[in-house]
């Protein structure tokens, strides 16, 4: 994972589910262990 990756993720931007993938694989977690979904009351979406 790059450091502009890693930089995104500080920032709270969004990164690919393959980024995802691979600090999971790295770390020996689950996706779930990593991230949470939090809803975003102003749109009535979610995200990351």
């Amino acid at each position: 994972v790059s450091h502009y990756t890693i930089n995104k993720l500080n920032r709270g931007d969004n990164v690919t589910t393959d980024v995802l993938a691979k600090i999971c694989a790295t770390l020996g977690c689950e996706i779930g262990d990593i991230m949470e979904i939090i809803p975003d009351e102003q749109h009535g979406t979610s995200k990351k």
